[in-house]
């Protein structure tokens, strides 16, 4: 349940979601419910509490986006005996697809699928084969499936087995698209294209936003040095998405030459120019919740709800200014009560 909503939560940065099951899938009172492999279900009642409900897909990739779900999980129910009685059905009850949505089963609503004879089940088998064929659109790939899934379960399986869609895509998709058979685009204006940074230490690549006669990173710095500097929660692959933490005294010498750690009142010209620096809700909104200034979106950089940036603005011996972004209150502000100790990120600044 976990790793569907976490999956739901990177569609911002994606056009396409596609989720792909193979298993065992059953119903019960109505519901569809993907078995986990060490599901014990002694009775029909812990299936609520062991299993994941097949729609807890829909919460977690409603939009505008395109969203393929593929269940390869209509097969006999392998607790019936010990249920006593099959009150339930065969199968996979049917679900109707949530907008721009496209849901593929291996069979037809109620019916169970053939688990092939070779390492996938006998609608996979096809599927693959047909996604690699270029140029076809999705309702032509699954038509395709059907018509030879039909075929093979009739005539060799003596089993009839009929997969099933149930879509709302408004547009064409397609899995796999020739390029030679397609019309160059037009190279971009280069004003069009996302202004960068390299840092010549390392050659790591950094978008930039330009605010007046200065120049803010828009991603959090992920130099590293040999001592006061860490990786979020000891873990190097967190790197990539956060950057390191650093001390204070070492955030004040870690940026790339010609550029600085920004100053309390350079982080009050930031708030100013996204909201007002009086105004933490507007700074939030502005800077993070719609995206729309440029900067990346920073959370789990210091905890899971809140984010923090030094200031290179000694406050007294203990404590330096830092920039804050809380997630549960939606607010962004300045405040003096960082210790020097503490590891937090930090954006480089340069003039212009």
């Amino acid at each position: 349940k976990q790793r569907i909503d976490e999956f739901g939560s990177k569609m911002a940065n994606y056009d396409v979601a596609l989720f792909y099951y193979a298993g065992h899938g059953i119903q019960t009172n109505g519901l569809n419910y993907l078995v986990p492999v060490d599901a014990s279900l002694t009775t029909e009642q812990q299936v609520e509490y062991q299993c994941v409900r097949a729609d807890r897909m829909f919460g977690s990739i409603v939009g505008e986006k395109t969203h393929i779900i593929i269940l390869d999980a209509c097969r006999n129910n392998p607790f019936e005996r010990s249920w006593g009685r099959n009150t339930n059905g065969s199968g996979l009850a049917f679900m109707q697809a949530p907008s721009n949505s496209f849901i593929a089963y291996a069979t037809a609503p109620g019916q169970t699928a053939s688990d092939g004879t070779g390492n996938n089940g006998l609608y996979t088998e096809f599927l693959i084969q047909e996604m690699l064929i270029p140029n076809k659109t999705i309702s032509q790939i699954f038509q395709s499936v059907r018509a030879r899934v039909e075929n093979k379960s009739e005539n060799e399986l003596n089993n009839k087995q009929t997969p099933w869609e149930s879509t709302s895509l408004t547009n064409d998709f397609y899995f796999l698209i020739d390029d030679t058979e397609i019309e160059p685009e037009p190279n971009p204006n280069p004003d069009d294209l996302p202004k960068q940074f390299t840092d010549n230490r390392d050659e790591k690549v950094y978008k930039i936003v330009e605010i007046g006669d200065q120049v803010w990173m828009a991603e959090n710095l992920a130099y590293k040095v040999n001592s006061g500097c860490w990786a979020y929660n000891n873990d190097e692959s967190n790197v990539a998405k956060f950057g390191y933490l650093y001390s204070w005294e070492v955030a004040n010498n870690v940026c790339p030459a010609g550029w600085h750690l920004p100053t309390k009142i350079e982080f009050e010209i930031l708030l100013n120019n996204y909201g007002g620096n009086d105004d933490e809700n507007a700074n939030y909104t502005s800077l993070i919740s719609n995206n729309s200034s440029g900067f990346s979106p920073i959370f789990g950089i210091w905890s899971s709800d809140c984010a923090i940036f030094w200031s290179s603005t000694n406050y007294n011996n203990n404590y330096a200014w830092t920039l804050h972004f809380a997630g549960i209150t939606k607010r962004a502000g300045i405040r003096n009560s960082t210790h020097k100790n503490i590891q937090t990120s930090i954006r480089c600044i340069k003039n212009n």
